[in-house]
C-alpha cells in the first residue's frame, strides 16, 4: 500500500509540474513566435506594425502567465489580433 501511495504522489506531482512554465520557457517561446511572425505573417512583414513594441508588450503580459494553457491562449489571441491572411498552396 505504501508503494502505491508513493507512486500516486509522484505521478500527480509530475503531472502538475508538467503544466507549469518557467520564466526561461516563456521567454524562449515568445522569442520563437515573435521571430517567426516577423518574417512570415504578411501584416508584420509588410511593416504595418511596430513589431518591437509588440515584443515588449507581450513580455509584460507574460508576467501573469503561469501555465501552458494560459500561455497558448495568449499566443493564440495575439496571432488572431494580427489579422487574417490567405494561405497559398504549393503549386508544383
Amino acid at each position: 500500500m505504501r508503494h502505491l501511495s508513493v507512486f500516486l504522489l509522484l505521478f500527480l506531482s509530475l503531472n502538475f509540474s508538467a503544466q507549469t512554465v518557467t520564466e526561461t520557457q516563456k521567454l524562449e517561446s515568445l522569442c520563437r513566435i515573435w521571430g517567426f511572425l516577423k518574417y512570415y505573417h504578411p501584416h508584420v512583414a509588410n511593416g504595418n506594425l511596430n513589431w518591437d513594441k509588440q515584443l515588449f508588450q507581450k513580455m509584460i503580459e507574460l508576467e501573469s502567465v503561469y501555465d501552458k494553457e494560459t500561455l497558448n491562449t495568449l499566443y493564440s489571441d495575439w496571432i488572431k489580433s494580427l489579422g487574417k491572411f490567405l494561405s497559398v498552396k504549393n503549386v508544383q
